[in-house]
């Protein structure tokens, strides 16, 4: 409720999809304040989400399957939302985890090739995602006017200016040719 209650007036959840996210894991007793007032305790049990690491699992398993179909239609503004989605998942782990997300999502190119680059490590860092490959269009690009790269091409690229590339071969330039 902390949590919710800092996020509430913050610049930092607009739209209020974190806490409304993080209100579904509240008894009712304590989502109460933050439902209609014609909601009834069982029609909450059955919507709210259990609060345990196998439920935060599967909404990061959703949340990313649904942000690779958003990052292919080249949803920008979409993609933000999905990624303060994850990042408060996220938070719900521990930590450790939200200071990675945090990172990831607001502090690494966040918008290069609509997010692209960082399912790819959320798939690299959660194995129970499974592959990343399955669920990308091979279509990366930063508009819808901008030259086509390949997935390999785009990461080099990205991973040049944000982290460690890891995928061998030559380094790429802006153009995304291999250099």
């Amino acid at each position: 409720m902390e949590r919710i209650e800092a996020l509430k007036p913050s610049r930092v959840d607009l739209f209020g999809v974190m806490a409304g996210l993080l209100v579904f894991f509240l008894k009712y007793r304590d989502a109460g304040r933050y439902l209609k007032t014609h909601v009834t305790k069982d029609e909450w049990d059955r919507q709210r989400h259990p609060l345990t690491d196998e439920r935060v699992r599967q909404l990061i398993h959703a949340g990313t399957r649904t942000s690779w179909v958003i990052a292919n239609k080249r949803l920008g503004v979409e993609s933000n939302k999905g990624f303060m989605i994850l990042e408060c998942l996220c938070w719900i782990l521990g930590d450790a985890e939200y200071r990675w997300a945090v990172d990831l999502f607001w502090s690494k190119g966040k918008m290069a090739h609509y997010g692209k680059p960082q399912l790819v490590k959320m798939h690299e860092r959660f194995s129970f995602l499974g592959p990343w490959k399955d669920l990308d269009d091979d279509r990366w690009h930063n508009s819808d006017f901008d030259i086509n790269l390949s997935a390999d091409q785009a990461m080099r690229q990205w991973e040049k200016k944000w982290g460690v590339v890891r995928l061998g071969g030559g380094e790429v330039g802006n153009n995304g040719r291999d250099s």
